[in-house]
């Protein structure tokens, strides 16, 4: 007796909630009218502020074996002075000599370097191969150097050896090239 009670009672609260339900506006609860007016069509974005991050700081690496080298573009529209500080160490395979940007300490590259008149294995900054600029390639004396890029400046980083040599695929590991507007 008393579970058809207790049935019962949740059967009149039931019957209670849908005549609750039905007796308000349904259409309005199921689909209710938003606040604000919503677009019909996105805003034009010509119209909206366009807000431009500059970076100012960042790493990129180097790699020994690359016949390539890694490029760096200024892509601020002004001319821009630039600190580059190059850690770390590439090495010759097999034979345990190292060297950091500033290259070997035995004197200067010679002929058929990308920089003869530098060290070899140096770290170089140039125009990106195949692109007409005024920049002649500069070596990493220190381990630090600033430069002054123009607008959508390109420069290549690479190290200073006889180009598309054998001797790239000799070398291995990275120079971590930190760079900071100035």
């Amino acid at each position: 007796m008393q579970a058809q009670i207790a049935n019962q009672d949740s059967n009149d609260e039931t019957i209670g909630f849908m005549k609750n339900l039905l007796e308000t506006d349904t259409d309005e609860k199921l689909n209710p009218k938003p606040e604000k007016p919503v677009p019909s069509h996105p805003p034009n974005p010509s119209l909206e502020k366009q807000i431009i991050y500059l970076i100012t700081e960042g790493i990129f690496t180097v790699s020994a074996d690359s016949l390539t080298g890694t490029q760096f573009q200024n892509f601020s529209g002004k001319e821009r002075q630039i600190k580059f500080k190059a850690l770390g160490c590439w090495a010759r395979k097999g034979s345990g000599q190292e060297c950091d940007a500033r290259g070997n300490s035995e004197g200067k590259a010679g002929e058929g370097y990308l920089l003869p008149t530098a060290k070899e294995n140096c770290l170089v900054i140039q125009s990106p191969r195949g692109i007409s600029s005024k920049r002649e390639p500069e070596a990493f004396s220190e381990l630090e150097c600033e430069i002054k890029l123009e607008p959508m400046e390109i420069i290549t980083f690479i190290r200073n050896d006889k180009p598309h040599s054998y001797i790239y695929k000799e070398w291995t590991g990275d120079l971590i090239i930190e760079w900071s507007l100035l």
